[in-house]
């Protein structure tokens, strides 16, 4: 992972720890501008999207695409809904972001809630079977109560 794609994990955590939520909705140009302020990483449009999805590939977040229909009937795309994956939290734990811990819990209580709307379990913890996953969401859950 490069150094942009850091920045951009660490700045989704900072905007879920201050949004007290499961999912963020940033917009790219907001994106754009948290980086140049905070980590003083300008870039363009264009790298910010192949940082996102790598980001993507690698299993750390997961996109939610959206879309609305304006006043004339045509159809617009509103800014995606993002939420990190277990992968991602795990990602952030190992380099030593306090609090990631935090969101890891957040992201399993509204697990726990049956919530059929984004993000699912299988958002959250892809590629592995519904026997493993359990199991693992249960060793997980015990880890943050000793935490």
């Amino acid at each position: 992972m490069n150094n942009t794609q850091h920045s951009i994990m660490v700045s989704f955590f900072k905007i879920f720890q201050k949004g007290g939520k499961h999912y963020i909705c940033p917009s790219v140009n907001s994106m754009l501008k948290v980086l140049s302020a905070f980590h003083y990483i300008d870039i363009k449009r264009r790298r910010y999207f192949q940082a996102m999805e790598d980001l993507r590939n690698a299993g750390y977040v997961k996109t939610y695409y959206r879309f609305t229909n304006d006043e004339n009937g045509e159809i617009r795309q509103i800014p995606s809904i993002i939420t990190m994956t277990i992968k991602g939290c795990k990602y952030l734990i190992l380099k030593g972001v306090k609090g990631a811990s935090k969101i890891l819990s957040r992201i399993l209580s509204w697990l726990k809630k049956d919530d059929r709307r984004f993000p699912e379990e299988k958002d959250v913890y892809p590629g592995y079977p519904e026997e493993k996953r359990i199991e693992n969401l249960a060793r997980l859950k015990a880890l943050l109560e000793f935490l």
